[in-house]
């Protein structure tokens, strides 16, 4: 498929896992006294991942339902804005405590970056492979589209076999977006993403972004295996 934010290609709705209902939405961990977030039904937020896969690398598209879409703040400390975080469990071994094979890569309409003096350019650092995220044009979301080559997954541990066997191979995979509708606490202190969608409860998403990985939890990833 094209990595260009639209559905146009040939994804294949059996090759799909729908993202709707109360049992997909979490709240994010606060601190106490910070109120939590609600939930206002599948407009509020929802969506259809979709997968492929050939010899070169995994495919997937996110389309998300979300009517109020708020670019994503890097540089801040909490939540604020909305993000897909894509979490690989390369080698499927599990555990309740990410590893060192497991990773998360990022993707979001995000805020201009402030470049400090000397700083490198935005290619540094990126993650290989193709990205693209795009507002819809109709306002109802946005969609994530993203190709991660094998070759990702093998640096991070996974045995992946040669192209002509494929077939076969599993790891653990799971995703999360985040989600800000612009709530307030009751003092007034604007709250940032306070629930977020994914396929299944394996990530326990804290407002601190430096808590992240005290959430991460492969055991309870979806496992993926190519047929």
């Amino acid at each position: 498929p094209e990595i260009d934010g639209e559905l146009n290609d040939t994804w294949e709705r059996w090759a799909s896992v729908g993202l709707q209902g109360p049992g997909r939405v979490s709240l994010i961990q606060r601190d106490p006294g910070q109120g939590p977030g609600l939930w206002h039904g599948d407009e509020d937020l929802s969506g259809r991942v979709y997968f492929g896969y050939d010899e070169r690398a995994l495919y997937f598209a996110v389309d998300i339902r979300d009517l109020d879409l708020r670019p994503y703040d890097g540089e801040a400390d909490t939540w604020v804005g909305d993000c897909l975080l894509i979490a690989l469990d390369p080698r499927n071994d599990g555990g309740y405590w990410f590893a060192r094979d497991d990773t998360l890569l990022s993707l979001a309409l995000t805020l201009p970056r402030k470049q400090k003096p000397g700083e490198e350019g935005e290619d540094e650092g990126k993650p290989e492979g193709r990205y693209f995220v795009k507002r819809k044009d109709d306002g109802s979301g946005a969609v994530y589209e993203a190709e991660i080559p094998w070759t990702v997954l093998a640096r991070n541990g996974a045995d992946v076999p040669p192209p002509e066997r494929l077939s076969g191979f599993t790891f653990g995979f799971n995703l999360v977006v985040t989600d800000d509708d612009g709530s307030r606490s009751r003092e007034g202190v604007e709250m940032g993403a306070t629930k977020y969608l994914t396929i299944t409860p394996g990530i326990l998403l804290h407002h601190r972004k430096d808590r992240l990985w005290q959430g991460f939890i492969p055991e309870h990833f979806p496992r993926i295996t190519l047929r």
